[in-house]
This record gives C-alpha cells, sequence and structure tokens, in this order.
C-alpha cells in the first residue's frame, strides 16, 4: 500500500532561502539579453520564426502547410503555467474535461470527442510520447517546464508525417538544447500553494566547444480541492467514509476513508551531445489515484501510477551540399506498474452489495528505428522522406489479481485476504507483439516563378504508408498551398489521418468495460481554409475547417464497435495585439473565438441506428482572452480568461447540459527581485472562484440523484462508474521562486 511524504515547510523554506543567497552572487545578463531579444520582436518578425512539427523539417512558421500556434518559453512563464496540460485551457478548438485521476484529461481537439484514446500526438524534441498500451498523453504533467524553449501546436491530421495518431494534431515540446557562450546555465522554479501544491523544477545545461550536456528534474505534488467535491454528488467525500459501504476497509486509511487523491509526478531527463550525435534518457513517473473519474461510492480514489522509460540514440549528418540525414534508435517501456491497486464496490447478480480490493498491472515495450533524409533537390523543391520499423511487445489483458468479493459488514481489514501483487514478469500467453513500418515523403516546391510573383507561393504534398502487422495497411495524404499577398497570407489544406484502436481497447477489458480484438483503425479527411493579416503590431486571422470521420470506435456496454461517421465544421478567429504605451510600459492583447457545429450518427446498445444529433461534451461556443503588460525593469502581469459555452452531454450522461461558464487567471511575475536572475511570481487560478464543471469521460453514466438503502437492503446509488459531471477547483494560489542563471 506504501505512503505519501509531504514537503516540510521549514525545509523547503530554508532550501529556498539557500538558493537565493546562491544565486544573488550570479549573473543573468544573458538571459536577460535573450528575453528582451524576445520582447522587441514585431508580429511580423514572430511570424518569420522557425518551426520544426508541421512537416518535420525547419521551414518559417508562416510557410507551413497547417495551422501552428507557437507557444514560447517567456509566454509560459508570464502566464504562470504550472504543467503543460494547462495549455490547453487557452488553445483554441479544444474541449477538455479534466479528471485529475488516472486518465487525467480528455483534450477533445476540434469537435471530436474520445475517451479511451487521444487524438494527437504529444512529441518531445520530434520523440513520440504518447504511452504504448493506451496511447495517453497523460505524463504532460510529468514534463518540465524549466527545460522547455518553446511549444509548438500543430492543427489538423499529420498523419502523413509521423504516422498513426496524429488525426487531429501534434504537440511539440522543443527544448533548450544550446546555448550561445561556453558555460553553465541553471533554470530552476520552486513553488507552493494551495491544493498542498509543492513543485520543484529544475533545468541544467553545460555547454563546453561541440560537447553539451543537459540534466533535467521535475517533481510536481499537489492534491484535488475537498471543498469543490462538495459541488456534485457523486463526488462528495461523504461516500468515502460511509462504513455501510466499505465496511471494514475503512480501518485500512492507505487504500479507503482518504478525501482526495494526491497527485505526485515526476520527470527526470538527461541528453548528451557530442558534435552531430545525442543520447538521450527519459523518465516520467505519473501518479495520482483515480481522482474525479470514478463515483466515489464505487470505487475510492486509490493508486493508479504510469511509468515510462525511454533511451534513444540520434544522429545527424550533410551527406552533401544538398541531402542530410537523421538517424534514431530507440528502447522504450510503457507500464502500469502493480503499485496500481483499487477498492471497488458495487452490487452482485442479485444486487447484494459486496467490495473487493485488488492490483493493476500492464507492461509493454518496443524497439524502434528511424531514418530520414532531407533532400534540396533545387532552390524551389524540398524533399522529406523517411524509413520507420517498429517492433512493440504489449500486454493483452491487464494483469488484475482481486482479493475476496464481501459484503461490507464481512469486511475486517486486519484479516482480509489481500491478493498478491502481480508479478512485474510478462507472461507470454498474455502477450502481442506488433510490427509498424512506415514510409514517407513529402515535397514542397515553390511556385513564385510560375505565377510571376515576387511574394511566396507554395505547393505541399505529402504521401505515406503504414503497416501494422494486426490490424493491417493504410495510405493517408496531404496536399495543400500556402501564398502570401503583402500583408496577407493563406493556406488551402487537405489532410488525412488514421487512428489506430489501442491494445487496451483490443485486448484489456475487465467486469466493468469491454474490449473487442476486431477492432479497425478509424479515418479522417479534413479540408481547412487558413487567411492572416499581420502587420508589425497586429495580427487576425481566420480558420474554418470540415472534418469527416468514418469507421469512429464508440464504446458500449458490450465494448467498443466501429460503428458510424462524425462530420465537424467549425472555425477559429484570433487576433493579436501589441501596444508600446510608453517608454516602460508595453502590452500584448490575444484573443480566440472558436465556434463547432458537429454530427453524428447514433446507435443503441444493440448497435441499431437511431438517427443523428450532435457530438456530446462539445461547447458550441468559446471565447479566450489575454493581456499581459510588462514594465522595463521586467515586471509583468498577466490576465488571462475564457468562456466555454453550455454542452449538451454524452446520450448515456443522465445529467443532459453542463452549463457555461468563465474564469479568469492572474500571473504577477518578477524576475529579478531580490538579485539579478532571482525573482517571484504569484499566480491565482479561477480568481473568481467560479463554481463550473467539465463533463464526465467515458459514458459519463452516474447521474446526480443520491444514493440511498432501499426496504429490501440494496444500494440504490450512481447508475454507473464514470462521474458524469466532474467538479473543477475553486480559487487557488500559488508562489513560486524562480531562479536563472
Amino acid at each position: 500500500m506504501g505512503s505519501r511524504y509531504r514537503f516540510s515547510t521549514g525545509a523547503f523554506c530554508s532550501v529556498l532561502l539557500a538558493i537565493m543567497a546562491f544565486a544573488s552572487v550570479l549573473s543573468a545578463q544573458e538571459e536577460e539579453e535573450e528575453l528582451d531579444f524576445l520582447l522587441d520582436l514585431s508580429l511580423e518578425e514572430l511570424a518569420n520564426r522557425d518551426i520544426v512539427s508541421a512537416s518535420n523539417i525547419a521551414e518559417r512558421l508562416a510557410d507551413a502547410p497547417a495551422r501552428v500556434i507557437v507557444i514560447s518559453r517567456e509566454e509560459i512563464e508570464q502566464r504562470g503555467y504550472a504543467d503543460l496540460v494547462e495549455i490547453f485551457s487557452d488553445l483554441p478548438g479544444i474541449d477538455v474535461a479534466i479528471t485529475y485521476g488516472d486518465l487525467y484529461f480528455r483534450p477533445y481537439w476540434r469537435g471530436f470527442r474520445k475517451g479511451s484514446s487521444s487524438t494527437f500526438l504529444f512529441m518531445i524534441d520530434g520523440v513520440i510520447m504518447n504511452h504504448l498500451w493506451f496511447n495517453w498523453t497523460d505524463i504532460m504533467v510529468a514534463v518540465s517546464l524549466t527545460s522547455i524553449d518553446h511549444v509548438e501546436v500543430v492543427y489538423g491530421p499529420a498523419s502523413s508525417v509521423y504516422g498513426p495518431n496524429a488525426l487531429m494534431g501534434v504537440v511539440n515540446v522543443i527544448t533548450r538544447k544550446d546555448r550561445e557562450q561556453d558555460g553553465t546555465a541553471v533554470n530552476a522554479r520552486f513553488a507552493t500553494g494551495s491544493f498542498d501544491t509543492r513543485i520543484a523544477d529544475m533545468n541544467f545545461l553545460y555547454k563546453k566547444d561541440d560537447f553539451r550536456v543537459g540534466l533535467t528534474g521535475l517533481v510536481n505534488k499537489g492534491d484535488l480541492d475537498a471543498e469543490s467535491l462538495e459541488n456534485f454528488e457523486y463526488t462528495k467525500p461523504e461516500y468515502l467514509g460511509d462504513r455501510s459501504l466499505w465496511g471494514g476497509f475503512l480501518d485500512n486509511p492507505s487504500i479507503a476513508g482518504t478525501v482526495g487523491s494526491a497527485r505526485e509526478n515526476i520527470g527526470l531527463t538527461a541528453n548528451l551531445f557530442f558534435g552531430d550525435a545525442e543520447i538521450g534518457a527519459q523518465y516520467f513517473h505519473f501518479d495520482s489515484g483515480y481522482g474525479l473519474n470514478y463515483a466515489f461510492d464505487k470505487m475510492q480514489p486509490g493508486v493508479w501510477i504510469e511509468d515510462d522509460y525511454s533511451l534513444y540514440f540520434r544522429h545527424s549528418a550533410h551527406l552533401s551540399e544538398w541531402v542530410a540525414s537523421s538517424s534514431m534508435i530507440r528502447y522504450r517501456r510503457s507500464d502500469v506498474p502493480n503499485a496500481s491497486n483499487s477498492l471497488e464496490g458495487f452490487g452482485d447478480a442479485f444486487g447484494e452489495r459486496g467490495v473487493h480490493f485488488g492490483f493493476w498491472q500492464s507492461l509493454n515495450s518496443s524497439w524502434s528505428a528511424f531514418q530520414d533524409f532531407d533532400v534540396n533537390a533545387s532552390e524551389d523543391l524540398t524533399i522529406k522522406t523517411g524509413l520507420k520499423y517498429e517492433s512493440k511487445d504489449l500486454q493483452k489483458a491487464y494483469d488484475l489479481p482481486y482479493g475476496p468479493f464481501l459484503p461490507p459488514a464481512e469486511v475486517d481489514a486486519a484479516t482480509y485476504s489481500y491478493p498478491d501483487p502481480p508479478v512485474a514478469t510478462p507472461r507470454i500467453e498474455n502477450r502481442a507483439n506488433w510490427i509498424d513500418q512506415g514510409i514517407y515523403v513529402q515535397t514542397k516546391y515553390r511556385i513564385s516563378h510560375l505565377l510571376q510573383s515576387e511574394e511566396s507561393h507554395f505547393l505541399n504534398f505529402g504521401v505515406r504508408y503504414d503497416d501494422n502487422s494486426f490490424y493491417g495497411s493504410a495510405w493517408t495524404m496531404r496536399a495543400g498551398y500556402v501564398g502570401h499577398f503583402g500583408r496577407f497570407s493563406a493556406k488551402i489544406l487537405y489532410g488525412e489521418a488514421i487512428q489506430e484502436p489501442t491494445p487496451r481497447q483490443l485486448y484489456g477489458g475487465w467486469a466493468g468495460s469491454g474490449s473487442s480484438p476486431d477492432l479497425d483503425p478509424e479515418e479522417s479527411r479534413t479540408l481547412e481554409f487558413y487567411v492572416d493579416y499581420t502587420r508589425e503590431d497586429l495580427q487576425f486571422g481566420f480558420n474554418p475547417y470540415r472534418v469527416r470521420i468514418d469507421d469512429s470506435i464508440m464504446n458500449l456496454t458490450a465494448g467498443p464497435v466501429n460503428l458510424g461517421q462524425r462530420d465537424i465544421f467549425g472555425f477559429d478567429l484570433h487576433g493579436y495585439y501589441q501596444l508600446q504605451a510608453s517608454n516602460e510600459l508595453r502590452f500584448k492583447l490575444w484573443t480566440y473565438y472558436s465556434f463547432a457545429d458537429t454530427e453524428e450518427q447514433k446507435f443503441t446498445a444493440d448497435e441499431e441506428e437511431v438517427g443523428k444529433g450532435v457530438i456530446g461534451d462539445i461547447a458550441d461556443h468559446k471565447v479566450y482572452f489575454g493581456v499581459t503588460g510588462m514594465l522595463r525593469d521586467d515586471l509583468s502581469a498577466t490576465l488571462r480568461g475564457r468562456y466555454i459555452g453550455a454542452r449538451t452531454t454524452v446520450e448515456t450522461n443522465p445529467v443532459r447540459k453542463v452549463d457555461s461558464y468563465f474564469t479568469a487567471d492572474l500571473n504577477i511575475v518578477h524576475p529579478n527581485l531580490f538579485a539579478r536572475g532571482v525573482g517571484l511570481n504569484l499566480k491565482l487560478s479561477n480568481l473568481f472562484d467560479a463554481e463550473y464543471f467539465h463533463p464526465g469521460i467515458r459514458d459519463a453514466s452516474t447521474g446526480d440523484s443520491p444514493g440511498f438503502w432501499d426496504e429490501d437492503g440494496i444500494w440504490r446509488g450512481s447508475a454507473g462508474w464514470s462521474n458524469s459531471l466532474l467538479p473543477q477547483p475553486g480559487r487557488q494560489a500559488v508562489l513560486a521562486l524562480t531562479v536563472s542563471y
């Protein structure tokens, strides 16, 4: 069962004071000059920065064949993000459901609700990090923010570049890997605040000629907001401590009765660079419990852990003046270790309530090799091509030993026959071996001379073939035009993608959630248009899109099945404005508006079509805004706000509507308050202490009618396992010490 430790406040303060004293004698001149450079860039200059994620090759942001949003390190610091998940609260066209539990968050891109997998690829420096078994991206909360240079968010299908699972987009974290001069750079952040928040995040980079080494460590701890739990029926703490529901298990506080779902997320990375070669090692530990995901009368918060290990070697070389090569070999593990456990309570075949305790385990690994070539065929034509080979050793069903299923009154915590945790060794009869192979070609052709234009105009075309030894092969392609007309730019884009069924969906069912080994990949086709107007201090953009998804995987009672089609029309509007109010005061303002009109075929549990309707849990209207005020002495204040319109829920959710809400966050930053490079920032989240909800994930079927024992002694509680509504935290204050030299 184990125990959780807490930071000592005195020790924490002592560490902060020691760091302040040490850093006060260090210079942060290089860091300050870099930030000043970013602040002085116009919007036109920012549009000309290079990105890599849209085509897996360096190109100007304005020339990329996709809608791309870049979030800079400066913006991460000014907005006060605590983890990468918080970035999604400011991205247009995305509906978010956050459970703070085993499925920590679900971002529904461009109107596509999917509860059992992620519809985007999460990468760190181009290395895919989606979980091997779930395809989840929850380890985003264990990624160091001090190591980030910027984040590239690519909208639209990208399977023709990256292969399966880039259905709706890509998030690529670009880390700090180099510096201008030889020497050492250290960036650190230590935070404490409401809901037991404790964060220690440090990044170290040393450079000497062609040799560089980078080290990063993160510990991010916290818990649920206990007060907000009262806002929804089946997250009320009274259910967790009810002896009639849990019996003697409440005498074992390590597995029952605890109000909250403490998180302890850890990220450790090491990178060694010598010349054109890199060795990288990554470890991410995601430990959240079950959060708000499950009804408190059916499951205690428990322990849920995911561990991810990655080791890779990457080498780049210029084979000639016009051909460059990039090679990577990687080993990876994605596990649910055997410390994960659950205490569950539900009715047997006769309705009599019983409870039992069990452990969960899933062990998965892969070897992969990638070879890519960049070919500058001429001044006007560039080609990107590559090969992929990956061998995955995957678990089928969970290793899931349970103790005896007993009526609560018969449970004695001291004598209960707790099961032994599963042996952390793969069982050959419970394994699946997948071989993934892929080959792709992407081309970019400048056609300015054909149009007799001095402006830049490009045609993009790409095609990819992927073959999976389990579910078969697929072709995907994309094509687009990108053109510039003075201060206007336009993009017309078409793309295809596939979303593979996950091993969890195929093999990993249990009594409470089915599986299906006959699933096919989902397929999407997207047509979109993007136009923007940019000058030094002002930018406007308009991005309408249409998405068609076939062979949608729907989770019915018996398990997931491929059923029907989904059609989504939407558009995003955005605006940016920079204002020099005086020699001392500058402002940055941004706003987004997103609209979504969704439709999907509807089916009964027996797979009979019953018409069409909206896709559940998607808000038709979303508005985001932010303003940052900056003084010349580095003091900045950022106010962010978001309005999320009302959402119709999925048909399995008895609570048929999630009300609209407005929330705002304030972050104040002074990076040189105590000494050069030693500062503070204060963040207030949910500034106005709004009471609001996210829609539940999966079938969200609990309902909100209070539970009770009927006259026959049968518990009449939650109607399902997954909570219908997810109460979100109230006002939170976090104070952070930052060190940079």
